[in-house]
């Protein structure tokens, strides 16, 4: 192949691999995690969009290429208006074979060495690069609920267990103000309130990443508050133990709308489970501060957090797994 054709190959792959990240940061509801996951219509049609300027701009770079190297065949002029034209009948189009192909959002950059395909006509709805998948699936599978919706009922229990004679006995425990009930329990939820757009932004992206340190943080919260012995720590403890639940809340949030034909069943049963939290963290913690202390519901939950951490690794390092080994590139066309 003549150097420069390989070199002009490389170029446009390298382009069009960072005209595609530039898009991702651009629309980050477009999913470049999951392996098999395709784009919907509305992004297959913004990408179509975004990236014409440049595709025409490649396939004017590779039709001017051609002609110079056909020339050179010919023994012409490969200068411009030099190039005969009684023999361009003869020869094919430069990708007219092309076949129409999709872009799935799992695409990597192109490596460089790799085809570029470019559609000989400009760019068209269909065309986008090739990962992986040959049909529609769900934006994540739902299994990679399990760990960010156990942090968030966690977080859910944690939140009610304060009700009713577990905060009284904590106040009394603590020799506390009647006022530093409400409180502890504002010290919990304006930072949950706060956290939760900022878990289903990130998560839309990044579940695994963001969901795994605040199951982290959850049982560094719980231990603190478990282990307070006045009012700063504890409201320190709460707060954590707030910011590490909003986070998850939001993920679990964004996990179930991109669940797609599996969300008729995930979100009643989600929901569900977190008003089941709700009623057995306020029960429990009336019972276990009755029988024992006001601690032990908190400390209680620490097991539970450290399964929610194993589990939402788990199913991190499952993705990482299920996704190719290398970047795989879409079946490069001849340039001639």
């Amino acid at each position: 192949m003549d150097p420069r054709r390989i070199e002009l190959n490389r170029r446009h792959s390298r382009e069009m691999g960072v005209l595609f990240s530039t898009f991702l940061d651009a629309h980050p509801d477009v999913e470049s995690e999951v392996d098999g996951a395709q784009l919907t219509a509305e992004e297959d049609a913004a990408w179509v969009a975004f990236s014409a300027q440049l595709l025409g701009r490649h396939q004017a770079e590779r039709s001017a290429l051609a002609d110079v190297l056909e020339a050179e065949l010919r023994g012409d002029d490969p200068r411009p208006g030099t190039r005969q034209r009684g023999r361009t009948a003869d020869r094919p189009s430069l990708l007219a074979a092309e076949p129409r192909v999709r872009m799935l959002s799992g695409v990597t950059a192109p490596s460089p060495g790799t085809a570029n395909p470019v559609p000989p006509n400009g760019p068209r709805a269909s065309v986008i690069l090739v990962i992986g998948g040959d049909g529609p699936a769900p934006l994540r599978p739902a299994w990679m609920l399990i760990g960010p919706a156990l942090t968030a009922l966690l977080g859910v229990y944690l939140l009610a267990v304060t009700f009713g004679p577990g905060g009284s006995a904590m106040r009394m425990a603590l020799q506390l103000p009647d006022s530093a009930i409400p409180w502890s329990f504002v010290a919990y939820l304006l930072p949950a309130l706060l956290a939760t757009p900022l878990g289903f932004l990130l998560g839309r992206r990044w579940p695994t990443a963001v969901t795994l340190p605040a199951a982290v943080v959850l049982i560094l919260g719980s231990l603190l508050t478990t282990l307070a012995a006045g009012s700063g720590s504890l409201l320190f403890g709460r707060a954590l133990t707030g910011i590490a639940a909003g986070v998850a809340w939001g993920v679990t949030a964004v996990l179930v709308a991109q669940l797609r034909a599996q969300r008729a069943w995930a979100m009643p049963l989600v929901v569900g489970a977190a008003v089941l939290a709700l009623g057995f963290g306020a029960v429990a913690g009336a019972l276990l501060t009755r029988g024992l202390t006001w601690r032990t519901p908190f400390l209680l939950a620490v097991p539970l957090e450290v399964v929610a951490v194993l589990a939402t690794a788990v199913t991190g390092i499952v993705v990482l797994t299920r996704r190719p080994s290398g970047p795989v590139q879409p079946p490069a066309a001849p340039l001639v």
